[in-house]
């Protein structure tokens, strides 16, 4: 197990990697990712995979398609963590924060499992703009797609 800890938005983010013996693999980068292994037992459960379980800092700040966040989860957490395929997942705001680092920097992600993703929209979710984080969330009411070659 390795544990880093990175700057981002004026905090920490902690980040545990657990990886297989043999260190080669897809790695799992999981969003909320002590809830994971808590509720989950994540870690046991993809033991053939590296799973770097990033604690949630400031989630409504973060994770709510802040462009900032984005873009130092895509430029200082991911190239500390060990080198192959990379696999976001979140669910939530989680999610939410994975889509929008994909969207911002595509091809970051060689795939991404998103559960239940807060992809709120002004024109179909007006409940939402009382939400701490509304002013970055997701404002298109269509998410972005992109094909990839060689898949469905």
């Amino acid at each position: 197990m390795t544990a880093l800890c990175v700057p981002v938005l004026g905090g920490t983010l902690e980040v545990r990697v657990v990886s297989p013996a043999g260190g080669a693999g897809v790695v799992l980068v999981a969003h909320d990712g002590p809830a994971y292994e808590d509720g989950a037992a994540l870690t046991r459960v993809a033991s053939g995979a590296h799973v770097a379980l990033l604690s949630p800092g400031d989630r409504n700040e973060w994770y709510s398609a802040n462009p900032a966040y984005a873009d130092a989860l895509v430029d200082r957490v991911l190239p500390r963590l060990p080198a192959g395929p990379l696999v976001g997942l979140g669910a939530s705001l989680g999610a939410l924060a994975l889509l929008h680092a994909e969207h911002r920097r595509p091809g970051t992600f060689d795939g991404l499992f998103l559960q239940s993703g807060s992809f709120f929209t002004a024109e179909l979710d007006p409940q939402e703009a009382g939400f701490p984080g509304s002013s970055g969330s997701w404002t298109s009411s269509t998410p972005p797609r992109r094909p990839r070659p060689g898949r469905c």
